[in-house]
């Protein structure tokens, strides 16, 4: 399995800075809500997404201060030596990126769907 260092150095730590900070302040939007309408499970639920995806942005900005070299996600896309490289070094990113993306996604599509249920019975 990669690990979130690996993770964040091939998808450049930027790029998950940005993606896992957005996830953080989305959730924690919802969570607070839930928390004073005094819903605490789902408060609760959002509370353990923001702490997973929080872990993920701080290796990210780690590595950010640090100086330490990433690779980045438009190399992914766009230099087919840098492509080679990886697909050598990490024959199993692909399914690796998936599970990740599927981790990451699952709990914020929960999230919004809950949001845009709540929205319905407001009406």
């Amino acid at each position: 399995m990669i690990d979130l260092k690996t993770h964040n150095r091939l998808n450049g730590s930027r790029f998950v800075g940005a993606e896992f900070g957005l996830i953080v302040a989305l959730v924690a939007t919802f969570g607070i809500y839930f928390g004073i309408r005094g819903r605490w499970l789902l408060a609760l639920i959002a509370f353990g997404i923001v702490s997973n995806c929080v872990v993920v942005l701080v290796y990210a900005v780690l590595s950010l201060t640090g100086g330490e070299p990433d690779l980045g996600i438009r190399a992914l896309y766009t230099d087919a030596a840098a492509r080679r490289k990886v697909a050598r070094e990490h024959p199993n990113l692909s399914g690796e990126t998936l599970l990740l993306t599927a981790a990451a996604s699952l709990p914020l599509a929960l999230t919004a769907w809950t949001g845009w249920e709540l929205a319905q019975r407001r009406r």
